[in-house]
């Protein structure tokens, strides 16, 4: 493996890994909640009252809809849009038409959730996963490597190395391998992963068909609002 390309994964474990520490909200998240945060773009925003949550606008159509029958995306945008009355921000038709359904109960019910306690760091494990996707298909970093070698060059052994550059010890090379060989979570991941995937790329080749954004300098799919 290239010297530069190691250095340049390892740089992008950290500022990630510092991003995600500095956006842990306390607030508890399912891992497919957590998941979709970190798909849809989302972050806080401060607005006249209060602070929001903003996403990559081209997707909240489709939020809006697997918010009717899954439970992961109903709590999020039920976030997104709580957060934006308490910020005084006004909410898209869309989301006004979600918040009517759920206050006025119409919404049509969930279905029931059957399974195991969530960890304890079920977030965190997430994106972890979600780093080692990252790094394996954007870097063409090894995603692991015999417990003993003393070459510490994985994508395991990035995280690892970023979590701990920032206090987080827990964050064993041991732990983030332990993550990537879960067989239920990676089923889990990527059922909801190629959904959103599949949304943005569409919503992607739809903006960039029009020939008024041939010019464009900026990605218009990746507009948050």
């Amino acid at each position: 493996m290239k010297k530069h390309n190691l250095d340049a994964a390892a740089d992008f474990a950290n500022r990630e890994v510092s991003r995600w520490i500095s956006s842990e909200t306390g607030i508890p998240q399912s891992p497919g909640e957590y998941l979709l945060w970190w798909k849809l773009g989302c972050e806080y925003r401060v607005g006249p009252n209060a602070t929001y949550i903003v996403m990559y606008d081209c997707l909240r159509d489709w939020l809006v809809s697997a918010a009717r029958c899954n439970a992961d995306a109903r709590k999020l945008l039920s976030r997104i849009a709580s957060s934006k009355l308490h910020a005084g921000v006004a909410l898209t038709k869309a989301e006004s038409f979600f918040a009517a359904s759920i206050l006025d109960g119409t919404a049509p019910p969930l279905p029931k959730k059957r399974g195991k306690t969530l960890s304890t760091n079920h977030e965190r494990d997430v994106f972890i996963f979600t780093m080692m996707k990252e790094l394996i298909d954007g870097f063409k970093i090894n995603a692991s490597r015999n417990d003993v070698s003393s070459e510490h060059a994985s994508a395991c052994d990035l995280i690892a190395d970023a979590f701990a550059a920032y206090g987080r010890h827990e964050v064993t090379f041991r732990a983030v391998k332990d993550v990537w060989n879960n067989k239920q979570f990676r089923g889990r991941y990527y059922r909801l992963a190629d959904a959103v995937n599949a949304e943005l790329a569409k919503q992607k080749d739809i903006q960039e068909a029009g020939p008024q954004n041939a010019l464009a300098g900026f990605p218009l799919h990746l507009i948050k609002l």
